[in-house]
């Protein structure tokens, strides 16, 4: 009876650990997804800025030549 009890115990133990380890995996797995999806966005960001900036200099020589 001991020796059954030990092997169910040992076995939710091991579910547990097997629960356990999915979790981390998938833990890992939606940070990367954010880490890529974050660096995406800042792309993104930096494209923008780099084409507000080059019309900013645009509209600066098109002023420059009307004075």
């Amino acid at each position: 009876d001991l020796a059954r009890k030990y092997r169910t115990k040992a076995s939710e133990l091991e579910i547990k650990h097997q629960q356990l380890t999915q979790l981390h995996s998938d833990f890992e797995h939606k940070v990367h997804q954010k880490e890529l999806e974050e660096n995406r966005v800042k792309k993104e960001l930096g494209e923008i800025a780099m084409a507000l900036n080059l019309e900013a200099q645009k509209a600066q020589s098109d002023m420059s030549q009307f004075v």
